[in-house]
């Protein structure tokens, strides 16, 4: 029954995924590449300065812009997916979408919808067998040194 669970929720983040892709290509400036650049334009959703105005900065250059804004959409579409890619692959596409949830929360100061994202990817991309070898591992790496007693 957990696993039936845990599969309908893999199911419903990568509809959200592909719903969030997908209709962004509806709208002009995600198509042309520029939907960034206005956002971050925007009070609202811009960080405060002097980091708001560093990014504005980078931002003005036309291929960062570019390249931000359809590695969302690049990103975004590849998590559809993603539940089926191999181990390794997995694990890559984790750490991006946990490095670009961050970087939403703090340029856009949405914490809590990125703290949700987090964790949905989290449950996407690691299976139950997964996570207990992951909690060892980190276990294993981070306990202390032991001290040989000559």
């Amino acid at each position: 029954m957990a696993y039936c669970a845990i599969g309908l929720f893999i199911a419903q983040v990568m509809g959200v995924y592909f719903q969030a892709s997908i209709a962004k290509f509806g709208v002009l400036e995600w198509s042309d590449g520029t939907a960034l650049w206005y956002w971050m334009q925007n009070p609202t959703f811009s960080p405060p300065d002097p980091f708001g105005s560093a990014i504005q900065a980078v931002l003005q250059f036309l291929p960062v812009t570019v390249a931000v804004t359809y590695g969302t959409l690049l990103l975004q579409l590849s998590l559809v997916p993603a539940a089926f890619y191999s181990r390794p692959v997995r694990q890559t596409i984790l750490i991006l979408a946990v490095l670009f949830h961050l970087a939403v929360a703090a340029t856009m100061g949405l914490w809590s919808f990125s703290l949700i994202m987090i964790a949905a990817d989290l449950l996407l991309l690691i299976r139950p067998h997964e996570s207990t070898q992951l909690t060892a591992t980190i276990h294993w790496k981070t306990r202390p040194l032991r001290k040989d007693v000559a």
